[in-house]
């Protein structure tokens, strides 16, 4: 991955050092060229190293982003360098992340019902996917504990771990911050203990990791209407609509309190808990399915 040696033409010696360490914590290929594209190129338009860079430094980034960039492409690059900035003061004495005074502006809109296709269907798309595949499991995991595609792609069998007759997940989504840690229900348990002798959870039929691109056109090729995306959120939206209080779905879902305003219009509005049991019922444990999601 030669574009990783791309930072230092852009960092001091100290800082290039430091975030090399910072890499050696991050599992995939592809977020380390994401993390080392959006450090390279904030430091190149500041023309300043990353530990010297200030508030207003940050804030002339972004505006220039917004000019031709899409809102997602931006919060990439926000969240990669947010990352690195916090790892960064864990471990430099004296540094304090400007990130941490800076947030992007996060404009996407409330939910309605039509964000997501009917709630019947998700038994359509278990089936068609087929009860037991990796695209199944990747399912289940983007549903039922609001994982994204890229955190669901990263997954080995090792942050899994059995304590008591279950099984919990431990996420590590800021190499700065505590890891997530998650009960994992009956399930995907059961699917989680088929490959523990695997080096990553999902595998392509060659043997190899599974890519988003992979999994998005497989889930689009089933025709229900479902992305990974939108069973992210929907999962989002059962879990608000069980009286989850906001800061505990944040810290389970890895988003900002803020962000969850997007559910205003909609959760506890609507009958989707009992919906959602109801199609799911045939592809959960007993008496899970007997309780709630």
């Amino acid at each position: 991955m030669a574009k990783i040696y791309d930072v230092s033409t852009v960092l001091k010696e100290e800082t290039f050092d430091l975030f090399q360490e910072f890499l050696k914590t991050l599992r995939t290929g592809n977020s380390k060229e994401s993390y080392a594209r959006a450090v390279a190129k904030i430091c190149t338009y500041c023309r300043k190293d990353f530990l010297e860079l200030g508030k207003s430094d940050i804030e002339d980034f972004f505006s220039y982003l917004e000019q031709d960039m899409k809102s997602s492409s931006i919060s990439v690059y926000y969240y990669s360098c947010h990352s690195f900035a916090e790892y960064a003061q864990g471990v430099v004495d004296g540094y304090f992340s400007p990130f941490l005074l800076y947030h992007l502006r996060m404009d996407a809109p409330d939910y309605k019902d039509s964000d997501f296709p009917p709630v019947h269907t998700l038994s359509d798309l278990l089936c068609d996917a087929g009860q037991g595949t990796d695209l199944y499991l990747a399912i289940l995991l983007a549903l039922r504990l609001c994982l994204t595609i890229t955190e669901i792609i990263s997954l080995s069998p090792l942050d899994f771990t059995e304590e008591r007759g279950k099984m919990y997940l431990s996420l590590v989504r800021n190499p700065a911050a505590p890891p997530s840690v998650m009960e994992v229900p009956e399930e995907i348990r059961q699917q989680v203990l088929l490959r523990r002798n695997r080096n990553l959870l999902l595998l392509n039929s060659r043997g190899k990791a599974l890519t988003a691109r992979t999994l998005r056109n497989q889930i689009s090729s089933l025709g229900t209407g479902w992305t990974f995306r939108s069973l992210r959120a929907f999962g989002t939206l059962l879990i608000l609509d069980a009286g989850v209080s906001e800061l505990d779905v944040a810290q389970l879902c890895g988003v900002s309190g803020r962000w969850l305003n997007r559910y205003r219009g909609i959760a506890g509005k609507g009958d989707y808990t009992s919906a959602a049991v109801q199609a799911l019922k045939p592809f959960m444990d007993k008496n899970e399915s007997e309780v709630d999601l």
